[in-house]
């Protein structure tokens, strides 16, 4: 049932919105002033492209700012704008920002200092019930908008999106049911978001929204939204999905970028440095994600159990990764146990139990050949990520990338992350990205200089896989 939206200025037509949410558009309804449009400050710079910002290669992720939520109250009470918008800056493709203040502690203000704080396009996440709304929103810096099907008959949605567009901005058009989808692709919206959340029962059914996902026409872009707090999640809408919407995992994360890596949505390659033998080295590598310690007796970078300790204190935010070749699990274990390792990367001929069996108690990379890409699949139950190295792993030498290339969908090998090794180097790292689309990079050599590990050279390595996407 439709009704009027209680002769608002510059309200349109609604529908009979289920549960809390009437209640939340008629107080909505009811702050509506056209005469505070003229009182907004200017806006701050252009219009940044938000359905451009979610076209690129692989998942995009929308980031949330979230404060609060009608349900579970103060998320992260202590989070500033600017400290939640650097962290997410280097992995999102865009990022929402909740505008209703009563019942998620979202503002303008807050809007204006996530985009003072990030390059990528801002979504304002809001329940949109007018053109005042949308010219609020364009006149405080807000580069989408989120356009309900829930809320407003076809009509109205139209109205909206025809004055958005008019305004330079984006628009997010969010759909529950095969219903509000048939509404949302009779207008023009170039962004269809299937929430996964009933609104009235605020249960989560993610394969409700996988089967609404698969109706979306392929010339539209695709968000996935709510209920993506896991890699298995996030991993169910990926083939469906052009882009997703995370924001209270995210939020309520103690690190929410290490947050954004662990559910595989980054933008940005992850970085492992590789044959760290002291703790200096270990310092040096800052600025990677991962930090591989060789634990491999005769190869030249293996170093004792009680350096891989200190250099494993030393790494600080950086997860350490303990690499083994052909060694039985039980072994493996009780030494990364030892050393205090957070991963393990089997760099072998480790069969698929002994895979298991590890995995069963630590997060494991697995190592694979240009020539083995092949048995991705049988290991892809019981690691967390592939490592990709040539014929010669750990020989520092370029290979022909072109079977992995081949096989790469969205920086994935049978579903699961792949880094890439061999031979990177701090001068040919950004054309591998480019051309393969890893999830991650993987260097040893390429960062020493005279079989030293040379910090100069870790730097300009991390700035080169990472810098043009910052």
């Amino acid at each position: 049932m439709r009704v009027e939206s209680s002769g608002a200025i510059g309200a349109v037509p609604l529908k009979d919105p289920p549960g809390v949410l009437g209640a939340i558009v008629e107080r909505t309804l009811r702050d509506l002033d056209p005469r505070a449009i003229a009182e907004l400050p200017p806006r701050p710079g252009g219009v940044r492209p938000f359905a451009a910002a979610l076209s690129g290669p692989g998942l995009g992720l929308i980031a949330e700012y979230k404060p609060r939520s009608p349900s579970r109250g103060a998320i992260r009470p202590d989070a500033t704008p600017e400290a939640i918008a650097r962290s997410y800056r280097p992995h999102a493709a865009a990022i929402s920002c909740l505008v209703d203040g009563p019942h998620f502690g979202g503002s303008y203000v807050a809007l204006r200092r996530v985009r003072a704080a990030a390059h990528q396009p801002v979504l304002a996440k809001g329940f949109f019930v007018s053109e005042i709304q949308v010219r609020e929103a364009h006149r405080m810096g807000a580069d989408a908008i989120l356009l309900m099907a829930s809320l407003l008959p076809p009509a109205s949605l139209r109205r909206l999106l025809a004055l958005a567009t008019d305004l330079g901005l984006g628009a997010l058009v969010e759909v529950h049911d095969p219903i509000e989808l048939a509404e949302a692709l009779s207008t023009d919206a170039a962004v269809i978001g299937v929430n996964s959340r009933d609104l009235t029962t605020l249960g989560i059914d993610l394969d409700r929204a996988r089967r609404l996902l698969a109706d979306v026409p392929s010339d539209r872009i695709r968000v996935a939204e709510s209920g993506l707090d896991t890699p298995a999640a996030v991993d169910g809408v990926r083939p469906l999905a052009d882009g997703v919407l995370v924001g209270t995992a995210l939020m309520k994360a103690p690190d929410p970028a290490r947050a954004i890596v662990d559910l595989g949505l980054s933008r940005c390659p992850q970085v492992k440095i590789c044959g760290l033998r002291t703790p200096a080295d270990a310092r040096a590598a800052a600025g990677a994600d991962l930090a591989g310690i060789n634990r491999c007796p005769g190869y030249r970078r293996c170093v004792a159990p009680g350096e891989a300790r200190a250099i494993i204190e030393a790494l600080g935010d950086v997860r350490s990764v303990a690499v083994y070749m052909d060694r039985t699990p039980g072994d493996v274990l009780a030494d990364a146990d030892a050393i205090g390792a957070a991963m393990i990367q089997l760099h072998g001929r480790e069969s698929l139990a002994d895979c298991a069996a590890v995995a069963a108690h630590r997060p494991v990379i697995k190592a694979l050949t240009a020539e083995t890409l092949d048995r991705a699949a049988d290991y892809a139950p019981h690691v967390a990520a592939f490592l990709v190295d040539g014929r010669a792993p750990g020989a520092g030498r370029r290979w022909d990338l072109a079977p992995l290339e081949a096989r790469l969908r969205h920086g994935r090998l049978a579903g699961r992350p792949v880094f890439v090794a061999g031979g990177l180097r701090p001068e040919s790292v950004a054309d591998v990205i480019a051309a393969v689309g890893p999830a991650g990079v993987d260097v040893a050599s390429g960062v020493e200089r005279d079989g030293a590990i040379a910090p100069d050279r870790i730097n300009a390595f991390v700035a080169a896989a990472r810098g043009p996407r910052e």
